[in-house]
């Protein structure tokens, strides 16, 4: 969370929003984001299709959510006049429907100044196409999930948010426990026991890089994410100007 913040911070400030701001988290699920920003003192709001999993994990924060898809609740938040200066969308326009339709909704809530910040998981990036080219990888294994409705990688997140009306302002990549798969050792999809263990090394690295610098840590995640690797990736963006 801390990583996110320092993120969104140094690009609102590009955008001339300074102190206090206010974000939207859609898709919020437990609501660790959303304490975390309340925490700080920012005006949060969150929404999702339900919410059982913010009942259990933070209850107290329901008075500053809403219930249900983002499809429908936007558009009245629009005519509501509710601005955000910040739209945080984790996993979940990956999932979506139309991924266009939830796009312009969400334009409706930002200001010039605002930015979206989006996290996808990172589907036929450049370590995926490797090693399925040199047959290390046997079948597109990330295809078996009934619940994503659109895949995305570096390049093809950019174009579509372009295509949409969005610019692209800062990017990284994120989770990087995909690094395992070129060793056959602990190619978890080749070999789905060690998942665990390579889950706990790759936590146990980014702790440790974060523990000596966080910033630094940023910085190194942008050089690899501009590069197409991450299991998932981070793109931050603005509505292109008129």
């Amino acid at each position: 969370m801390e990583e996110r913040a320092y993120v969104i911070e140094q690009n609102l400030a590009k955008t001339g929003v300074s102190g206090d701001y206010s974000l939207l988290d859609i898709g919020c699920g437990e609501g660790f984001l959303l304490q975390y920003f309340h925490d700080k003192g920012e005006k949060v709001k969150g929404i999702d299709i339900g919410s059982y999993a913010l009942e259990h994990f933070h209850p107290a924060l329901l008075s500053y959510f809403e219930k249900g898809d983002m499809e429908t609740l936007l558009p009245a938040m629009a005519e509501r006049g509710e601005i955000y200066d910040v739209v945080n969308v984790d996993r979940v326009l990956d999932m979506v429907d139309d991924i266009d339709v939830c796009l312009n909704r969400i334009k409706g809530i930002m200001a010039e100044r605002s930015i979206l910040v989006i996290k996808v998981a990172n589907n036929y990036s450049n370590l995926q196409r490797m090693l399925l080219e040199k047959g290390e990888m046997k079948e597109e294994y990330w295809l078996d999930d009934p619940d994503h409705t659109g895949y995305f990688n570096r390049e093809g997140m950019i174009a579509r948010l372009e295509a949409n009306g969005f610019e692209c302002v800062d990017f990284y990549g994120d989770t990087f426990v995909d690094f395992q798969l070129v060793n056959p050792f602990s190619n978890y999809y080749e070999k789905p026991e060690t998942g665990k263990a390579a889950h706990k090394t790759a936590v146990c690295i980014e702790n440790m890089l974060h523990d000596i610098s966080m910033e630094r840590t940023v910085e190194i995640y942008r050089m690899l994410g501009d590069m197409g690797f991450g299991r998932e990736i981070v793109g931050v963006f603005k509505k292109k100007a008129d």
